[in-house]
């Protein structure tokens, strides 16, 4: 059935889109600032981030770290038009896989404000010039797909000398191979062993898939539950997936008004992820600050800290 799904959307990417004079070239500028507004300049809302909001399951807490160096790797970033058609119609603008390490397209340098230009694909339904039957497209859905993080962090130097446990049980037990090195109070990974002590990484796995739009509220899902939220039942046709995701309000709609034949559209886009305390250091089992057995989190609800702020013209 999932290879059925796929080979008809491998059929509608050939039909569907067609070479044209016009062109849509989106520019993408990454930051790890905060942001209280998102993805519509033309209707900005506040989604300010708690930052004060905790666990209570890993003992006291100690400190929130904002790191230093924060890379993120893409799998895909995808506009819907979703609406009551047999196939939304899509602005695709980074699409990768989890074995392509050498696309740079794919790694956003969140903490150096890199800026990247893209030339999106856009599909859906056409008429039979060729040409879009929607001229004014309203992409009401965000779809977002996340291999891993990088980042860099300087623990307190109470840490030059401990040996954190967390690290060493998870290199030592897991089957995912993950990148960690630590050099005094210096730590490097990649999101794993942050995440593990908040998911469970064999079943159903981490959230790698998120949605934002046409919701009030953030929550976790599962695809292969009933759970699934009116008005994504097309996407997950396309994506076919069996894993948690995450669909969140953090979002605005924005309109693309379809190029005419032989012009050229610009779109100046930030993604941003807040990383400003987003790491959350606990005492851990035993209850002592500054011990091996302390835990390092990503702070709740982590995911809301994406925004996406767009221009067009």
């Amino acid at each position: 059935m999932r290879n059925i799904v796929f080979l008809i959307l491998a059929l509608f990417l050939i039909l569907g889109c067609k070479e044209e004079n016009s062109s849509v070239v989106y520019n993408l500028s990454y930051t790890c600032s905060k942001s209280n507004s998102k993805l519509s300049i033309s209707n900005q809302k506040n989604y300010a981030i708690v930052d004060d909001e905790l666990y209570t399951q890993f003992g006291d807490y100690i400190i929130s770290i904002t790191p230093t160096n924060f890379i993120v790797k893409f799998d895909m970033i995808r506009y819907y038009q979703n609406e009551d058609k047999r196939l939304p119609t899509f602005l695709t603008l980074i699409l990768g896989d989890a074995f392509d390490n050498d696309n740079p397209l794919l790694y956003a340098d969140f903490s150096n404000n890199t800026t990247i230009s893209v030339t999106p694909g856009l599909c859906g339904e056409v008429n039979n010039d060729g040409t879009f039957s929607d001229k004014q497209l309203t992409f009401n859905i965000l779809h977002i797909t996340l291999a891993k993080f990088y980042q860099e962090v300087e623990l307190p130097i109470e840490y030059s000398n401990v040996d954190l446990n967390q690290f060493k049980e998870y290199q030592i037990n897991t089957k995912y191979p993950y990148d960690f090195g630590k050099v005094g109070n210096i730590i490097y990974s990649d999101f794993f062993p942050f995440l593990s002590k908040i998911f469970n990484l064999d079943n159903p796995g981490i959230p790698s898939d998120f949605y934002f739009g046409n919701t009030d509220s953030t929550a976790i899902y599962l695809f292969e539950t009933p759970q699934v939220p009116p008005g994504l039942e097309q996407v997950e046709a396309l994506d076919a997936l069996k894993s948690y995701f995450v669909w969140s309000h953090k979002y605005t709609e924005w309109t693309l008004f379809a190029p005419s034949e032989g012009e050229r559209r610009t779109i100046n886009s930030t993604i941003g992820f807040d990383t400003q305390n987003l790491i959350q250091i606990y005492a851990g089992e035993d209850n002592i600050p500054y011990t091996s057995d302390d835990i390092l989190v990503y702070a709740p609800r982590y995911w809301e800290r994406i925004y996406v702020n767009v221009a067009t013209n």
